[in-house]
């Protein structure tokens, strides 16, 4: 082993992706996925699972890129209020059914990243509907669970990401006293 090695811990391989705020044609590939899995696959929405929030031009949307430039993912998150008051949700996380197999760590990065993004936004709350079948993927890394939901007449869990912002805050400005 060598000396940095041991410094910074065993070489890792490269990423085989990365994400990054998704230009055009990265939204463009994100909402065809979108459709492919939410409406053709899963049956979930009639026609579209386009909705208000697509036109919401304070919507973020998160893509994660093979290394040929292929969206393997994605994911959006906007406020949840106009103003922005800082309670922001995250929603429509889809990873490509192939990518499913060959990338299994695209679905938490995306939601790594979403959390990361709504956090740098300002963000005090920040939640997200997700199927059953998904609530274990998100309370692994943190997440709470709320309450029960419907989306599109389907069963959903409605989760919390924990920012602590405001509880630091406090207790850096307390320390003293």
């Amino acid at each position: 082993m060598t000396v940095r090695e041991l410094l910074v811990g065993r070489p890792t391989e490269p990423t085989p992706f990365h994400v990054e705020p998704a230009d055009t044609a990265g939204t463009a590939d994100y909402h065809r996925l979108r459709r492919a899995v939410f409406v053709d696959e899963q049956g979930l929405f009639a026609g579209t699972d386009a909705d208000e929030v697509d036109g919401d031009p304070r919507t973020v949307v998160l893509v994660a890129r093979d290394r040929g430039g292929a969206v393997l993912g994605g994911v959006r998150l906007s406020p949840r209020t106009d103003p922005d008051i800082g309670w922001w949700a995250g929603s429509r996380l889809v990873v490509h059914p192939a990518a499913r197999r060959t990338h299994a760590r695209v679905g938490p990065a995306l939601v790594r990243a979403a959390c990361a993004t709504a956090e740098a936004a300002g963000a005090l709350r920040f939640e997200a509907t997700v199927q059953p079948a998904a609530e274990r993927f998100f309370r692994r890394p943190g997440w709470d669970r709320v309450a029960d939901a419907m989306v599109a007449g389907t069963p959903h869990i409605l989760m919390r990401w924990p920012i602590g912002r405001i509880a630091l805050l406090a207790a850096a400005t307390k320390a003293p006293l």
